[in-house]
């Protein structure tokens, strides 16, 4: 299974398909939020409809105060709702994985393997590896690769870099 992980650096198929894979995570959770976003803003605008309607009755009605403060209440969770929303978003595009990432993160990872301790070795494959399938069946195996592994192996490999640059051996 190593030697699979330590190829797939070299193999272009394999990179692309990761990158695939990340892209098509990632895009499924921003169409979900972005659903969730336009249910949230129309609500949002509903609310504050209702607000301005109400608030005509609320200096006659003792009622309509009543349920004026109930509305600005509901408006208050629904702006922090769509607050929350649209943050996770932006963490959603900040997180999804470039294709310089997985080639740095995919190329770097035999050089960085070979120097680790077996301790080491088994956090970066739980790093990498989100799930493994095996199919019985037909003998195949499915690796499923967790996207900010990728992103963390890179930078690991981009901080050592910088750090061998700064400190160079004596």
């Amino acid at each position: 299974m190593v030697d699979r992980i330590r190829s797939i650096g070299d193999d272009p198929t394999i990179m692309a398909m990761t990158l695939e894979q990340a892209r098509a995570r990632a895009l499924d959770q921003a169409e979900s939020l972005g659903a969730e976003i336009t249910i949230a803003e129309r609500d949002v605008r509903q609310i504050q409809t209702e607000i301005a309607r109400i608030a005509i009755e609320a200096g006659t009605n003792g009622h309509a105060a009543t349920r004026l403060a109930e509305l600005h209440e509901r408006l208050r969770k629904a702006e922090c709702r769509l607050s929350e929303l649209r943050d996770q978003v932006e963490r959603v595009q900040r997180e999804t994985v470039t294709k310089a990432e997985v080639d740095s993160a995919l190329g770097a990872f035999s050089p960085i393997w070979d120097t680790l301790s077996p301790r080491e070795q088994a956090r970066i494959l739980q790093l990498l590896i989100k799930r493994v399938e095996y199919d019985g069946e037909h003998g195949k195996v499915a690796v499923t690769f967790h996207a900010n592994g990728l992103r963390t192996l890179g930078q690991r490999e981009a901080t050592e870099s910088q750090e061998a640059k700064a400190c160079p051996a004596a």
